[in-house]
């Protein structure tokens, strides 16, 4: 049922606000909200401040969505694939579940069982939360773009963690085929936040048909990649990447690289590199500068995604078991989530860079992706 229209027609950016449904929990109404600008069109919804839907033309001028989804309410309240969902409030894992922070030691809910570790904020992380939501208008130099803005707030010890903190989840969709996310947290007392997004891309738009992204080719400006233990937690060493089936900074298939790894599995935090790259651009109210992290391909249809970022990093992660975790919607490597953020587990590695956010400090994260067409 359709709620709202701002923005005129044609290119023009603009905006719908539908209902997707009702939590059958009795937790209230998820609305969602379609913003357009060109040819591109990008849908989120309040629960988890999610992304929905990303349509844009392929080659041919077929329209597509390119994200994987549910159809429904009940798939996204009963999902653990955390599809498409703002991850936090603090993403990734930490090891043991614990950590110790400004003299006292935080306990937190355990949610990984096999690695022992607590992953992606806990059971009731902020993909669980109705955030509240509105909408962005913009009158700057800026590309014609137009924006929806998502807010919560976490209570002092919420799922384990130091000190009441909010949040808010913007993005931004350009004309020019930019999305931009722009995650802030704020806070009355010290604690810690790294937020990102889960999006599951698959640029060929069939995934519901079967197809997967070992076909697309990936580039990476990353030289080196984070070491992990058996329980997949960072050791705190920088390897490089020459000479590993983790070499992205040439392009290649996806699955050349999964087929040369002795397990075929791809969940790996990579560094970007210092000198990659820079894109001028804007992201909400600010003229930014952000380094090309990736550059993802599909050859069939030409839709080609690239990553910038603020971020040290990439988590890329080819959804190796997404069969057993999708019961069955979507087969094994699926998707690609390019998850930019902190280093994980931060908390507990001194010489990884500092997450902690302070009162009056707020911690800012932005990251671009940007869509083209590629000739043939």
């Amino acid at each position: 049922m359709q709620a709202n229209k701002g923005g005129s027609s044609g290119s023009s950016p603009g905006f719908r606000i539908f209902e997707l449904g009702r939590l059958t929990t009795g937790g209230g109404c998820v609305s969602a909200v379609e913003l357009s600008a060109g040819k591109f069109k990008a849908a989120f919804i309040n629960y988890g401040a999610r992304l929905l839907y990303l349509h844009m033309d392929d080659r041919r001028g077929i329209v597509g969505n390119i994200l994987l989804r549910y159809d429904n309410v009940y798939g996204y309240e009963k999902d653990n694939a955390y599809l498409g969902a703002t991850i936090g409030r603090v993403a990734n894992r930490i090891s043991a579940g614990q950590f110790d922070f400004d003299g006292e030691t935080y306990i937190l809910p355990v949610n990984e069982p096999k690695g022992g570790n607590h992953l992606h904020g806990g059971p009731k992380g902020l993909h669980t939360h109705l955030w509240r939501m509105r909408i962005l208008r913009f009158h700057d130099d800026g590309p014609e773009r137009i924006g929806v803005e998502f807010s919560t707030e976490e209570a002092d010890c919420a799922q384990g963690y130091p000190g009441r903190a909010s949040f808010k989840a913007r993005y931004t969709l350009s004309t020019c085929g930019e999305l931009a996310t722009e995650y802030i947290t704020t806070c009355g007392q010290r604690t810690v936040s790294d937020l990102t997004n889960h999006a599951y891309w698959n640029l060929s738009s069939r995934a519901k048909e079967g197809a997967t992204v070992k076909g697309h080719l990936l580039k990476m400006n990353a030289s080196n990649y984070l070491e992990t233990d058996g329980q997949m937690i960072p050791t705190g060493e920088l390897i490089r990447v020459e000479g590993t089936s983790l070499d992205f900074r040439q392009v290649a298939s996806i699955e050349q690289h999964l087929d040369a790894m002795v397990d075929g599995e791809l969940d790996h935090y990579f560094v970007i590199d210092e000198d990659a790259p820079l894109l001028h651009t804007w992201v909400c109210e600010q003229s930014v500068k952000l380094r090309h992290a990736a550059t993802l391909e599909h050859p069939g249809t030409g839709r080609e995604l690239e990553v910038f970022t603020d971020q040290p990093g990439l988590q890329v992660y080819s959804a190796n078991r997404l069969s057993r975790i999708s019961q069955g919607r979507w087969r094994d490597y699926g998707a690609l989530c390019l998850e930019a953020q902190g280093y994980p587990n931060a908390v507990n590695e001194p010489r990884f860079p500092s997450i902690e956010v302070g009162p009056g400090a707020p911690r800012v994260q932005r990251t671009v992706w940007r869509f083209s067409l590629q000739d043939q």
